[in-house]
């Protein structure tokens, strides 16, 4: 068992152990939702996808991602105002981070763009039929 003087320690351990382990950028699609820049002039975005249940209903999986110097992206993506992005469907390249004073993961955002449609599962694997 690994123990911990608090929380404080607890929480930067969390953030140490993520930076060696998850080191490689991800990437992921999903629908932009939320788009607003914050006081330190950072874009928040928070990319979701919404998943039938096997049974009933549905799932919401959301990830905050956060882009620096948001005003470079406005050109890139072709739009004039930041919420234009809400509703579109993105493909995301970024960092996964754990933020001690958010208490939260998020996605530093290497590389957005829009995208139409989201890759299968399957993609890129090889049939097993001949």
């Amino acid at each position: 068992m690994k123990r911990f003087k608090g929380v404080s320690e607890l929480m930067r351990w969390i953030r140490d152990f993520s930076e060696e382990y998850f080191s490689e950028p991800v990437e992921f699609f999903g629908e932009v939702r939320d788009a607003r820049v914050n006081r330190r002039n950072v874009l928040n975005i928070e990319v979701v996808e919404t998943v039938k249940g096997y049974r009933s209903g549905s799932f919401t999986y959301q990830i905050p991602c956060q882009i620096d110097y948001p005003e470079s992206i406005l050109d890139e993506l072709g739009i004039e105002s930041y919420k234009e992005m809400e509703g579109e469907l993105y493909s995301v390249i970024g960092k996964l981070v754990f933020r001690v004073t958010q208490n939260r993961y998020v996605v530093e955002v290497i590389k957005i763009e829009p995208t139409e449609k989201v890759p299968s599962k399957n993609a890129g694997k090889r049939s097993s039929r001949n």
